[in-house]
Order: structure tokens, then sequence, then C-alpha cells
């Protein structure tokens, strides 16, 4: 019987794999910044800082792009979310964005049926292991449930595992993967820190993160 539990066990472990948990990925150095480019141009930055009190994590995220031609400036997005984690667990969530003078907020904060998160669509309930498709966490290539920050809406994603590649601009391999679905993005992390990110934009350029 003790073998046979032992055995049991190690099926378990083998095929239920344990989601990384969205705090594993908090640099140790309390940053991650990056150069955002479009086809060879350098366009914006994504800067993250993540606070530490006790067990709370405070995420705050800064979005800054900004593209021109000649000197005249053809599109423009700004945006901050702040990210309040504790335990490892979403407790509330702030995003205000202006997109090329369009403004879009979403919120998230817990209720006693899980993570309820508002935007543009209206309010929806999600698990409590919920969370924004923050570019920072490994869980969201990992199944974590996942709302969008520019409506508020679940996302359906579909990851896989390429294996190791360098990200962009880079020359160390680190773990790459591809999301698809709702969203069509390559992520690249380094264990579970952030280390690049490609994405097509609207108008179907390449885009591209950069570590700083």
């Amino acid at each position: 019987m003790k073998r046979f539990l032992v055995s049991l066990l190690l099926v378990l472990l083998i095929v239920s794999p344990t989601r990384a948990a969205p705090l594993d990925s908090v640099p140790a150095s309390g940053k991650l910044s990056f150069a955002i480019w479009r086809e060879g141009n350098r366009i914006g930055s994504h800067r993250m800082t993540f606070r530490r009190e006790g067990t709370t994590v405070t995420v705050e995220v800064r979005v800054d792009i900004v593209v021109q031609v000649a000197l005249i400036t053809l599109y423009r997005y700004t945006g901050l979310r702040i990210e309040t984690w504790r335990d490892g667990v979403l407790q509330a969530f702030a995003a205000d964005t202006d997109d090329d003078g369009k403004p879009i907020k979403v919120r998230a904060r817990v209720t006693p049926e899980g993570l309820l998160v508002e935007g543009s669509r209206g309010a929806t309930a999600m698990p409590p292991d919920a969370q924004p498709f923050t570019l920072w966490s490994r869980a969201v290539v990992e199944g974590a449930p996942v709302f969008s920050m520019e409506d508020g809406a679940p996302l359906k994603l579909q990851a896989e595992d390429l294996g190791l590649s360098p990200p962009p601009r880079g020359n160390v391999p680190a773990r790459h993967f591809r999301l698809t679905g709702d969203l069509d993005y390559e992520l690249w992390f380094d264990g579970a820190t952030l280390a690049g990110v490609r994405l097509k934009g609207r108008d179907g350029s390449m885009v591209e993160y950069v570590v700083e």
C-alpha cells in the first residue's frame, strides 16, 4: 500500500504541474524597465516598480508611447496601472489609460464572491486567483484567469512553450512562450522574470519590448 501511494503521488506531480505564483516574478531589484521599439525605432517605455510591505506588494506600471513622423505626432498612448497583492493574491487593481485621446478606466477589487472587475463592458465576477494581463507575471502563460486592462473583460488565452531562444535584441536564451486567442503575444521569461515581449501593433507593425 505504501509503495502504491508513493507511485500515485509521483504520477500526480507529473501530470499536474504547478503554476508559478504571480509574486515569484517580482525581481529582486524591485524594478523592471523596457524600451518599446517599432519597426526599428524607439517609440516609448514600459516601466514597473515593485514595493513590498510585509506580505503586501504594490506594483506601479507606467506606459508611455509616442509615434512620430517628421516631428508630427501620429499616435500617443499613456497608461498608469496600480496593482495591490497580498499573500500572492490580487486585492485591488486600477488602470487609467489615455489611448490617443480616448480615456479608459478599469477597476478590480476583492469581494466575498471573488474578484469583481469593472470596465467599459460593465462588471464581471472572476475567480479569486484572477489577475490583469500584466506582462511581468509568468502566471499569465501558465493558465491563470486573466482579464483585459483595456476593458476589464475576461480573456481566453492559449499558451505554447516554444523552448529557449534569445528575447528581442538579446543574446542570452530565455524561455519563450506564444499566447494566442483573444491576444497574440510572444513573451520571454528568465526563470520567472520577464525578459522580453513581441507583438503586432494595430497597424500590423512589429512591436518589441527590450530590457533597459
